[in-house]
């Protein structure tokens, strides 16, 4: 078992290639502040070790895509949502781009191999940006293709994770129908070609949150915090959902 060296470190993305390989993101406060990137083989033991443009810079998440690695993180601080395409053989970076307002930072990145679907969130944005949620979609070379959000006006609203179904584009997260209720379970669907929003669903499960969801053989799954309790919600198409409790 690998371990690391650093003494205070955060591990906050991890994801593997087609051959098998580990892709590990994490920041660092000694000896000095840094965010760095690494890949490791499936013995875990190390590749290559890379540190981002910035030690401000963060990754959340991330996917491999041939050779490139695409990630989804932000510039902590300075409230701007970062993505990098790097290369998977030594970490070199191959472009860098920055979304700002109406996000923080990026906190989801999926693909279905030919563009990037980016979900952000704006927690310390402004009372507006939190009446949405937000998602962006890039090609591969970096260039912005689409900005939805998601036009149901809540409050507090935020995406924690998305994933792809389909032709459609479904991010899960939180929001609140007003100011100072109760925030509940949201579901927002959009178009991949477009980012129009489908449809948006908002449970009736208060002080509750999505705080993942994934598509596996054919059928979503979203996982969320009801009080003491991690529930597994399967949907349905349009948006109906069977709940099993753990």
């Amino acid at each position: 078992v690998q371990t690391c060296a650093l003494p205070i470190y955060q591990t906050l993305a991890t994801t593997t290639d087609q051959n098998g390989d580990i892709y590990i993101a994490w920041s660092s406060l000694e000896p000095a502040k840094t965010s760095k990137i690494g890949k490791f083989d499936t013995n875990g033991e190390p590749l290559w070790e890379a540190s981002l443009e910035y030690p401000d810079h963060t990754i959340f998440d991330m996917v491999v895509i041939d050779d490139k690695i695409y990630t989804a993180g932000g510039a902590i601080g300075y409230k701007t949502g970062v993505i990098y395409s790097l290369s998977a053989d030594d970490g070199s970076i191959h472009w860098k781009s920055a979304q700002s307002n109406p996000i923080d930072y990026f906190i989801d990145i999926e693909t279905d191999g030919k563009a990037l679907y980016l979900s952000g969130t704006s927690h310390s944005i402004s009372r507006a940006a939190l009446n949405n949620t937000h998602s962006y979609k890039y090609d591969l070379d970096g260039k912005q293709i689409w900005y939805s959000k998601s036009n149901h006006y809540g409050s507090q609203s935020e995406e924690y994770g998305a994933t792809i179904f389909e032709n459609q584009l479904i991010s899960a997260g939180k929001t609140q129908r007003a100011r100072n209720s109760a925030s509940g379970n949201f579901l927002v669907s959009r178009d991949l070609e477009t980012g129009k929003v489908q449809w948006t669903k908002l449970s009736r499960d208060w002080v509750s949150k999505f705080v993942d969801i994934v598509t596996y053989k054919g059928t979503v799954y979203a996982a969320s915090i009801e009080g003491n309790s991690a529930v597994i919600h399967e949907l349905e198409k349009r948006s109906e959902e069977h709940t099993s409790e753990l």
